[in-house]
């Protein structure tokens, strides 16, 4: 499921009822690179999130425990979901 099609689901359910989620975004289109079909919603992601009221941080292949972590505390003491995005160059 992309990322358009969960703004719904997110802001009717889990935002409305303080249900948290961890998500992993594949961050197609990321600085415009990608398929032309993906480049507007990737220079778009940050903001969508932000707009959901989602924390977001990129992945850090080498910090990641650390980065689960402070999702976890986050979600736990504030009931809100995080996004950990994933660009082409981290995988």
């Amino acid at each position: 499921m992309g990322i358009g099609d969960i703004a719904n689901c997110i802001m009717s359910l889990n935002n409305l009822y303080d249900i948290p989620l961890l998500l992993f975004i594949s961050w197609r289109g990321e600085q415009g690179k990608d398929s032309i079909e993906t480049i507007e919603t990737g220079l778009k992601t940050e903001k969508m999130l932000e707009d959901l009221n989602i924390r977001t941080s990129k992945i850090n292949p080498w910090k990641i425990t650390e980065q689960l972590k402070e999702a976890d505390a986050y979600m736990t003491s504030r009931k809100k979901s995080a996004a950990i995005l994933i660009g082409w160059g981290d995988v």
